[in-house]
């Protein structure tokens, strides 16, 4: 369908109106976002589901891909319940507690025995626990995830090209340095090989930082927050800060000139994925709009009663 550029404005201008008389949540009206014309009416928030008891809904559209997300299991991973089936299991890092080799084995195994014939592919970073402080050379991630898909500053395409992720190692974490951002020769050329518009989830174990939150884990990396509205990445999930766990939205400059001319901003969606008490992170993810159509992120209560914000939006 056809929209003119007047029945354009009509539109945004009952969006407008909506938001300031409190008829459409400002949330929900800030992050309309605008590809093409058509785009007005085919625009969806991502269905979010917080309580701990809401079940993992199915998958709306056989197209999505289905990602089940992990991390900071701190070597707890058999007492994990089952985990819900999907096209790609990750893990952020923090698969072992305090540099155990003995964890991130037992975590393999794990993998191998329990996962690996129900996801068709298996993603793993490293986290801060995931390494011998003592003797670094004790725990060699790429040789412990030689059967699985190890990202140590690395671009990969998923489930048929469907979805493009960069995973950042700990060492990048730490260093608040990403070879992401200075855009290398060798990672100019896989963006053009695995797709033409780059990367669309950003994976790492270190946290971004978010206005307000400070007392809820999102005082992390600005460098990574930077990252995302330089590069226009439509999502992050990572992990570090246990108590943080929920999503925030991330506003930054309109990419498209159509975004620019209505004066609308690109929403890009971080979720902490920390699971150390129990659940994993649900996401579908749509290859056609390159954005997330639904994600289950149970919050526990405790951390309701701390006032952990599930959904906000963060300028920084």
């Amino acid at each position: 369908m056809y929209i003119s550029s007047v029945d354009l404005s009509i539109l945004l201008s009952l969006t407008t109106f909506g938001r300031s008389s409190g008829l459409i949540a400002p949330s929900a009206a800030a992050s309309l976002i605008i590809r093409d014309e058509s785009d007005v009416f085919n625009h969806r928030d991502p269905v979010t589901y917080f309580d701990q008891t809401s079940p993992v809904p199915e998958k709306s559209r056989q197209e999505h891909v289905r990602l089940v997300v992990l991390s900071d299991t701190h070597g707890h991973h058999w007492e994990l319940p089952k985990l819900p089936d999907g096209d790609v299991l990750i893990h952020l890092g923090d698969a072992a507690n305090q540099g155990s080799l003995d964890d991130i084995r037992s975590f393999t195994h794990w993998i191998s025995e329990c996962q690996r014939h129900r996801f068709p592919e298996i993603v793993l970073v490293g986290g801060n626990h995931d390494r011998d402080r003592i003797n670094p050379q004790n725990i060699q991630l790429k040789k412990e995830y030689k059967d699985f898909i190890y990202l140590h500053d690395e671009i990969h395409s998923l489930a048929n090209d469907r979805l493009v992720v960069y995973g950042a190692s700990w060492d990048s974490c730490e260093e608040d340095e990403f070879l992401l951002n200075h855009r290398s020769e060798r990672n100019s050329k896989s963006l053009q090989n695995s797709r033409k518009d780059g990367v669309d989830i950003f994976l790492t174990h270190k946290n971004p930082y978010a206005d307000g939150g400070i007392d809820h884990g999102w005082d992390g990396s600005k460098e990574i927050s930077r990252i995302l509205k330089d590069q226009q990445i439509p999502m992050h999930l990572f992990g570090h800060v246990h108590r943080g766990r929920g999503i925030k939205h991330l506003a930054a400059p309109a990419s498209s000139e159509l975004l620019k001319k209505y004066e609308k901003e690109e929403d890009i969606i971080m979720v902490n994925c920390a699971s150390a008490w129990d659940q994993p992170v649900v996401i579908d993810w749509d290859p056609v709009a390159k954005k997330p159509a639904m994600i289950h992120c149970p919050i526990p209560n405790f951390m309701k009663e701390l006032g952990v914000s599930t959904k906000t939006k963060s300028l920084c």
